[in-house]
């Protein structure tokens, strides 16, 4: 069993009911997690790309820095897996201690 599901059904010691098992709808969930993390991301892209070709490539960088196009897949699969995590803490269950803390933060760092 998911660790996270089990602390879940605890909230200060009871046992939660089947009844007070409220959560939000995967899609709300999935619309709430993903549309913040698209919108920052192009926000960032449109920051950035401009000045790829002109300050990025003028730049004295390490021998070890990677090619230019690993950072597309990278950057993808980062905001892919950032949405992926705020939307588990928002299937949890309502009430959950810390769970709006940890939405607050996330949201924050954003």
């Amino acid at each position: 069993m998911d660790p996270i599901r089990s602390r879940a059904r605890f909230v200060q010691g009871e046992t939660m009911t089947h009844a007070d098992d409220r959560r939000l709808s995967p899609w709300l969930a999935a619309l709430i997690a993903v549309a913040p993390v698209i919108a920052v991301s192009l926000l960032g892209q449109a920051a950035t790309l401009p000045h790829i070709p002109t300050w990025y490539a003028q730049l004295a960088k390490p021998s070890f820095t990677p090619p230019n196009w690993v950072f597309a897949p990278v950057w993808t699969s980062l905001y892919a897996l950032m949405a992926f995590a705020a939307w588990r803490v928002l299937r949890l269950p309502t009430g959950v201690p810390g769970q709006g803390l940890a939405l607050g933060l996330f949201f924050t760092q954003l």
